[in-house]
């Protein structure tokens, strides 16, 4: 099982590298969430400096749990794939919500986000998704958001019953 983990991250790691952040920050989603004030936002922003996603920390993501409701389509974009990688190193272990957050923000298409996804980077959520159907997760969530979108993505996969 660890070995699948580790093919998935590989290929999250490989799609999503440079991607760029949008407009709004990992901490400033989280700010959104809690109706903070412009200035509370822009304090908020400064916490978020990384240079890429892939250096992201870890406290940051499990400070932010409601951040991915919050971001713009690019912001989303470039945060997604510290939180699937993150989901899948933490599936056992996470009492936050967090694993569920990061599938739910997959269901929907909000502002677009999913337009915005390379062929090789929606290949890499689908293997996300199918990796996820064998933890201890909302699989009916799960099989919805491949179900609506991402399973086209994998066809070639046969999905587990």
């Amino acid at each position: 099982m660890e070995e699948e983990a580790d093919c998935v991250i590989t290929a999250i790691r490989a799609a999503f590298r440079g991607v760029e952040r949008g407009e709004i920050t990992l901490h400033e989603g989280q700010a959104l969430d809690d109706y903070a004030t412009e200035q509370e936002r822009a304090h908020a922003r400064l916490k978020d400096d990384e240079e890429s996603w892939e250096f992201i920390p870890h406290s940051a993501i499990m400070d932010c749990p409601n951040a991915l409701t919050y971001l713009d389509a690019r912001s989303w974009r470039y945060y997604i794939p510290a939180h699937m990688i993150w989901a899948i190193r933490h599936c056992a272990s996470d009492e936050s919500m967090l694993r569920y957050f990061t599938i739910y923000s997959l269901l929907g298409d909000m502002d677009g986000r999913f337009a915005l996804l390379t062929r090789r980077q929606s290949e890499a959520v689908f293997q996300f998704l199918h990796h996820m159907l064998t933890q201890d997760c909302d699989e009916t969530a799960v099989r919805r958001a491949l179900d609506s979108h991402w399973s086209r993505f994998g066809e070639d996969r046969n999905l587990p019953a």
